[in-house]
């Protein structure tokens, strides 16, 4: 940390605690990545822990801002991902692929629909998550357990 401020005289780990938990609160976290540069790349993950994307145009800002970032970003710090719009399937598609290490995953979205359209392999090669949640949207049409 090279920061020419009051946590300069404070170790390194107890500043990062301090963000850290600062950064538990949304809006505290969004103020913290405008503080410093170096403070952006420590609030963040914070910021991606839980990704609840619940429209179009949420989907499309979500890949639009992890375009910004290293391709390995989603999948390490996306731990739980809920995808409540019915799509654009291509989008959500990206999305599911961009986020492969998730712990949990909430589907709103039609899974027959997704499955037409692109096949089990994206949900499948998830790493496993711990729980999946198919909301009444996603299994409307039937459910098929190969997903």
């Amino acid at each position: 940390m090279d920061a020419p401020s009051i946590f300069a005289r404070l170790p390194d780990e107890l500043v990062y605690q301090v963000l850290e938990h600062a950064a538990q609160d949304t809006p505290t976290a969004l103020a913290l990545t405008r503080v410093a540069s170096w403070v952006r790349p420590l609030v963040e993950p914070i910021l991606y822990h839980t990704v609840v994307l619940a429209s179009a145009r949420s989907v499309h800002s979500f890949l639009d801002a992890l375009s910004r970032k290293p391709a390995s970003f989603g999948a390490r710090n996306v731990r739980h991902l809920g995808i409540f719009a019915p799509g654009p399937v291509d989008a959500i598609d990206r999305v599911l692929g961009a986020c492969r290490g998730v712990d949990s995953l909430a589907c709103g979205f039609s899974l027959p629909s997704y499955k037409a359209a692109h096949g089990c392999a994206t949900v499948q090669a998830l790493a496993h998550p711990r729980e999946q949640h198919l909301l009444a949207l996603a299994c409307r049409d039937g459910w098929d357990a190969a997903l």
